[in-house]
């Protein structure tokens, strides 16, 4: 609705979801601020923030394909996120968090009511924003939280640039804020020891930046609309702050500044990566965000095809061709995951405008380098156009001898916590291959001179000199410190050497250990893994939790090298079943008084096994290894059989490839293989089960169905009394099941927590269990049918995690916490396959 004497101006941001931005002219816009620059200081504040986010940062790899054409920009293909949080449809989430629905939920859980109605809808992340004053982002390297912070605040700096407040229609219910653009790594940088963290500092150092970037724009000014109007605030890379002391100070400065703003129509938005924050909990205000789904993936390929053919590009074929061919790409399995990454999508979209994909992350990250280093080394031109061989003087050079002294100045630049490449240390770097040429200084300074100007690999961050440098993202640099790593004849004892240190350091150093054993020949990516689990002590009953931590990241290197290889060759194998037996110890306690492994850490290590975890028979629709299948007994019951387990990812996956089923929400198949599928609603979870039985894979005599809740009950106990609350004595227990106070946030691998007495595993948290037992409920006078929920969840409090609580949903509903457990009835006299049940 436009305000009476408001001017308004319809303009479209680009996404999945055409958010309508209406443009209101407000003459007082800037009346009664304390402070009001020249209208062309201002401008000029917001054209330099809008120019430096708008480009994509990989747009060299872009103008390889497109000499002739404009290279791609952020409007192009933005394409909107998803946080892991979902909701039920028709909720905002001022009414998912409002404290009466909350009790109200509780209340039904306990009374059978129907606890949700709606079917569920992912919250995205400018509905997070929207929502909360501050809101902390988490998301993996290459996730998207960064350029959706620039989004934003390119969104709102175009309004500002026409001096007119902002609405986004139905998503953003506030007025046109202020962008302020806060890189914290540099902030981080410019911190003395002695400094204090305080809001003040943060104040200052965004006049420094202000004054290095040219601006005229006093800084009293952001105060004062950040004080008067409202400003959002980017504070961008939380975890890329250099020192432990130097984040805490960092943090300190953003609390302080955001306190100083309480009261004001200011908002925050800090991003993060997982490793270096804890479990999120999004009622504080903490998101992580979901990787792409396969509509989104397709969506993002269909627009940078599109926007590539209206730049002109000179393209391979017709764009409707490759749209397909890269669509259908991103479904491989050894793609599908890196297509969710938004960083890594981008990166195979440049490379298959150009060529064909590459088949894992480090042959991505290989690939991108190598595009951009030689993207005009093919050139023969005078002047500009000159290649690197011309521009030394030295006709036989290979400019792909640069990559060693490239990768050597990124690892020292990573192990020196800085976020940035400094000028003389790149030079320098590169000085040793021309010492035989002579010239050397000259020939090392044409060279960096060429990658900052020519390549695109590194960019002047605007510093006075001795310049600094910084890479399109991080991950290039973690990428190329870990190639240099490969590199050392001491690979194995200087990667334990960087699991020896804090915290802050596993993180920092994380992805760089786990790309080195790719990198590396499978052979010695693979004894990597194996010397960091032995560089603990031989007995796993005196670990402490660096050791399992050591554990996690050789199984995570493992599984960057690829079951494939890993299994190619017998010594390999022998190696990665030692690594696995060690993994599995950690995560899987099996008895019920469990393995004194915290709960979080066993679900991390639970995630690490993936395709490695030899529970499960991937030749026999994954369900679990062994005789019986993974379905037990049930004392004085011949003919039912309870799954050990809830139905996984995998198996859930398995039926919907074989069988042609159509699935009305895929974002259950996200998560790792051997975690509980969710998102299933009744009518899907016994689709599984007709189709299970038609498979051939069970014994003779025996059908898949859900269990009743009387059935689930009396398995739920596992031979205890009817009243005792869980099948353990006593209180809840955030180290026997996965429930909100366990704090991990999220689905577990499936025997993470221990087995109850008759052997079965999460039959309280973790998952909502649907069965088949039907009642009716009222609402708002109308009488419907429910089907009985059983066991709780990961995401509710324990008063659901009880053996006698039970709740209901209608049977089209599916949401993050609800999936299923198969349970097997004997239908004929055959008993063929299983042995007797147990007395």
């Amino acid at each position: 609705m436009v305000a009476q004497g408001a001017v308004e101006a319809g303009r479209d941001a680009v996404g999945r979801d055409q958010y309508n931005i209406t443009l209101l002219l407000q003459p007082e816009m800037l009346a009664g601020l304390e402070v009001v620059p020249d209208a062309s200081v201002l401008r000029c504040y917001l054209d330099g923030l809008i120019d430096a986010l708008t480009p994509l940062p990989l747009d060299r790899i872009d103008t390889r394909a497109s000499t002739d054409g404009e290279p791609l920009a952020l409007d192009d293909v933005f394409e909107p996120l998803d946080t892991c949080l979902s909701i039920p449809e028709g909720l905002t989430l001022a009414q998912w968090f409002d404290p009466a629905r909350q009790r109200s939920r509780s209340k039904a859980g306990r009374s059978g009511q129907a606890l949700e109605e709606q079917k569920q809808r992912p919250v995205t992340a400018l509905e997070a924003l929207a929502h909360h004053r501050s809101l902390t982002l988490l998301g993996a390297a290459g996730g998207g939280k960064s350029t959706f912070g620039a989004w934003m605040l390119v969104m709102l700096a175009r309004a500002w640039r026409e001096e007119l407040p902002t609405v986004l229609e139905g998503a953003w219910p506030h007025d046109a804020l202020l962008p302020i653009r806060v890189t914290l790594r540099h902030f981080g940088a410019s911190l003395a020891s002695s400094d204090v963290g305080t809001a003040e500092r943060l104040w200052a150092f965004i006049a420094e930046t202000l004054k290095r970037d040219g601006h005229e724009l006093p800084v009293k000014y952001l105060k004062s609309v950040a004080i008067q109007r409202g400003a959002l605030f980017l504070f961008d890379g939380l975890d890329e702050c250099g020192t432990p002391a130097q984040c805490e100070q960092v943090l300190k400065a953003i609390e302080a500044l955001e306190r100083s703003l309480t009261g004001t129509k200011s908002r925050f938005l800090r991003t993060v990566r997982p490793n270096a924050w804890k479990a999120p909990v999004a009622s504080k205000g903490e998101y992580a965000l979901a990787g792409l789904t396969e509509a989104q993936v397709d969506h993002f390929i269909t627009r940078w095809y599109e926007a590539a053919d209206r730049h002109g590009w000179s393209l391979r074929a017709d764009p409707a061709v490759l749209v397909a061919d890269l669509q259908q790409a991103s479904r491989r399995q050894d793609l599908r995951e890196l297509a969710a990454n938004p960083l890594l999508l981008t990166l195979m979209a440049a490379l298959h405008t150009v060529d064909r994909l590459p088949d894992d992350r480090a042959d991505l990250y290989r690939e991108a380098v190598t595009l951009l280093l030689m993207r005009w080394d093919d050139k023969d031109e005078r002047g500009a156009g000159a290649s690197l061989r011309r521009l030394l003087d030295l006709p036989h050079f290979r400019i792909e001898s640069l990559l060693p002294a490239l990768e050597e100045v990124a690892y020292k630049t990573h192990e020196a916590k800085d976020e940035a490449v400094h000028e003389d240390r790149l030079r320098q770097g590169f000085e040793a291959l021309f010492a035989d040429a002579g010239d050397a200084l000259r020939r090392a300074q044409t060279v960096v001179n060429y990658i900052v100007e020519r390549t695109g690999l590194l960019s002047w961050d605007g510093s006075a000199p001795p310049r600094r440098f910084e890479f399109p993202h991080r991950s290039f640099r973690e990428y190329l410190a870990a190639c240099h790593l490969t590199r050392q004849p001491d690979m194995a004892s200087r990667c334990i050497a960087l699991t020896r240190g804090a915290a802050e350091q596993w993180a920092r150093w994380e992805l760089v250990l786990i790309l080195a054993a790719r990198i590396a020949e499978p052979e010695r990516g693979t004894m990597l893994a194996q010397a960091l689990v032995e560089s603990s002590a031989a007995s796993s009953a005196a670990w402490t939790e660096a050791d399992w931590l050591r554990a996690r990241l050789a199984g995570l290197q493992f599984q960057e090298i690829g079951a494939k290889d890993v299994q190619a060759e017998p010594y390999r194998r022998a190696m990665a079943d030692r690594v696995v037996a060690v993994l599995m110890r950690g995560a899987f306690p099996g008895k019920p008084t469990g393995n004194g492994v915290p709960a979080r850490l066993r679900a991390q290590l639970g995630d690490v096994l993936g395709e490695l975890d030899p529970r499960f028979d991937v030749e026999n629709c994954f369900l679990p290894c062994g005789d019986d299948l993974g379905f037990v007994p049930i004392p004085g019951r011949d003919d039912l059989r309870f799954a050990r387990y809830p139905v996984t990812v995998a198996q859930f996956r398995t039926f919907i490839e074989h069988s042609g089923f159509e699935l009305g929400d895929s974002r259950g198949l996200r998560d790792p293989d051997h975690r509980p599928v969710h998102h299933v609603n009744h009518a899907e979870a016994l689709a599984y089960c007709e189709w299970l039985t038609g498979t051939g894979c069970l014994p003779e005599g025996w059908r898949a169905d859900l269990p009743d809740e009387h059935e689930w009950e009396h398995a739920s106990r596992g031979g205890q009394p009817k009243g005792w609350d869980y099948w353990w004595a006593g209180k809840a227990d955030p180290e026997r099941a996965n429930y909100d106070d366990t704090g991990i946030g999220d689905t577990s691998v499936v025997g993470c927590f221990p087995a109850n007495g008759y052997g079965l595993y999460d039959m309280l948290g973790n998952i909502w269990e649907w069965t088949k037992t039907t009642t009716t409920v009222q609402s708002n006078g109308e009488t419907f049918a429910v089907q009985l929920v059983r066991g709780g969840s990961w995401a509710f409090a324990s008063d659901h995690m009880n053996c006698a609580v039970y709740s209901a949903a209608r049977p089209d509903f599916c949401d993050y916490s609800q999936g299923f457990r198969v349970v097997l009835r004997h239908c004929t006299d055959s008993d063929r396959g299983f042995p007797p049940a147990r007395e």
